[in-house]
């Protein structure tokens, strides 16, 4: 889409009161005429193109959501504090560093996007955002979680996976106190260790922390008893702790390319357990019959895949 296509398209929408917009291509600005979109409220760009922020795009009174991706801006202008009903921002892979103070005016501003950038700290700016619920900083170049999270009282899904150059060795106390955080992505880091303090984190649900260089999980994990996702997949855990028993609620549990040479005996304990993935030689033998397993490749690595209930049916003990 060129620059004439996208001025056609802004067009268009003008016409049809349009509330949604998608604009991708190679464009290196936004006409200005894009202003007229007074009824807009969810607004994509992507273009590799894109040098500077899109500024007229800050007349758009109604707009809740905003998407920038795979543009080269590096930076964000103060005025973004004019976009009061935005609810949902996504900056991804622009060569972001940084972004300005203003942005804490956004009180309505509910999910926020900064993944693939050049942030080396979770910006101290998003401190002030109350009302955040869900921060997404993958693939950036964070180390560490300040004591400052403890102001984000309401988040409740934060992704900080795949950090570069391998920083992310230690997961700061910090983290237990977002209390309200039900979503938790720490996978692709170079972890050692899992603080006590995950125990804290009582509402959550889904915890990634595979492709780390964990040993050990805390017993205290057996404190998140709304857990119903676990992946621990290529670690270097040897077993699991016995009072991982306790997270009755646990439906899925990843723990391929670790270091286990047995099936941990935990398992047997977890009730609502439907899934679990596990390298073929920590599987007993007398389980290798078609009724309690299948086989499939994953990521390029044959793993087995079975479901507890089954196993149980079978009435045999782990």
């Amino acid at each position: 889409m060129n620059q004439q296509e996208i001025l056609s398209k802004i067009e268009i929408a003008y016409y049809d009161n349009a509330k949604e917009l998608n604009l991708f291509g190679d464009f290196s600005e936004i006409p200005s005429e894009i202003r007229m979109l007074t009824k807009l409220e969810d607004l994509g760009i992507i273009s590799k193109q894109l040098v500077n922020f899109p500024t007229d795009i800050l007349y758009l009174p109604n707009l809740k959501i905003l998407r920038i991706c795979d543009a080269k801006f590096n930076s964000i202008p103060p005025d973004i504090q004019a976009l009061r009903n935005i609810e949902s921002i996504t900056f991804a892979n622009n060569g972001l560093s940084s972004i300005p103070r203003e942005i804490e005016n956004l009180r309505n501003l509910s999910e926020l996007n900064l993944s693939e950038n050049k942030f080396q700290n979770i910006p101290e700016e998003i401190f002030g955002l109350y009302n955040l619920e869900h921060i997404d900083l993958r693939d950036n170049l964070i180390s560490e979680i300040p004591l400052e999270v403890v102001y984000l009282k309401n988040l409740e899904s934060l992704v900080l996976n795949y950090q570069r150059h391998n920083k992310f060795f230690l997961i700061s106390p910090n983290i237990g106190e977002l209390q309200n955080l039900k979503f938790l992505d720490l996978s692709g880091n170079n972890l050692l260790e899992v603080p006590a303090v995950i125990g804290r984190l009582r509402k959550l649900e889904y915890l990634y922390l595979s492709n780390n260089s964990l040993k050990i999980i805390p017993k205290e994990i057996s404190n998140l008893l709304q857990l119903e996702y676990l992946d621990l997949g290529n670690n270097k855990l040897e077993n699991l702790p016995k009072e991982m028993g306790n997270l009755q609620n646990l439906k899925y549990l990843k723990l391929d390319k670790n270091e286990m040479v047995v099936l941990p005996i935990v398992i047997g304990s977890m009730k609502n357990l439907e899934q679990v993935v596990l390298d073929h030689g920590a599987i007993p033998s007398e389980f290798y019959d078609y009724k309690n397993f299948y086989c499939k490749n994953l990521s390029h690595t044959k793993c087995l895949q079975f479901f507890i209930n089954r196993i149980k049916m079978t009435g045999k003990n782990f």
